[in-house]
């Protein structure tokens, strides 16, 4: 995977910022995103945030039967190590 230019960085810090603003709190979890913000955050569509959770590369907590939450750190730590969508 090619590295990020700076620019690409800093937008990609500026919309994880965005989306810290948006976050909800569950069960004392903080920092938790929707499937949408992390598909937002990564350039990439919902069925592929589904897909890396499917296949481990993003963790989810289920706050429902139906209602996958993401870590924000976990967000993080899936862009620094280049496994964001598209």
């Amino acid at each position: 995977m090619d590295e990020l230019s700076d620019e690409d960085l800093r937008i990609a810090q500026d919309f994880f910022s965005l989306a810290m603003t948006k976050t909800i709190e569950a069960d004392g979890l903080k920092s938790l995103l929707t499937r949408r913000q992390v598909a937002d955050l990564i350039n990439s569509s919902t069925r592929t945030v589904g897909r890396m959770e499917s296949d481990g590369r993003l963790p989810a907590v289920h706050v429902g039967p139906r209602t996958p939450r993401y870590r924000a750190s976990d967000v993080a730590a899936l862009i620094k190590r280049g496994g964001g969508g598209s």
